[in-house]
């Protein structure tokens, strides 16, 4: 599991980091906050974007590059190239 922070998560999601916040308020993201900072489970992102519809296959934030597999179970994993 990767930890993002809200600006990172706003770059990959193409949103604003204060609408990050207000999803990982509402429990639509999963993270931990730290203080005065959230960072987002990577996973939790990868799973809003199917569900909006907008799945992707490479993010450079969220996987430095490297596509993102979807696996058989429905769920996401990382490439071996990194």
């Amino acid at each position: 599991m990767a930890l993002l922070t809200t600006r990172e998560t706003g770059y990959a999601l193409g949103v604003q980091p204060i609408y990050v916040g207000r999803l990982l308020k509402e429990g639509i993201l999963k993270g931990v906050q730290l203080e005065n900072e959230w960072l987002v489970d990577s996973r939790s992102i990868l799973r809003y974007q199917e569900k909006q519809g907008k799945e992707f296959t490479h993010c450079p934030v969220l996987k430095l590059g490297c596509p993102v597999n979807k696996n058989n179970n429905g769920g996401y994993e990382q490439c071996e190239a990194q």
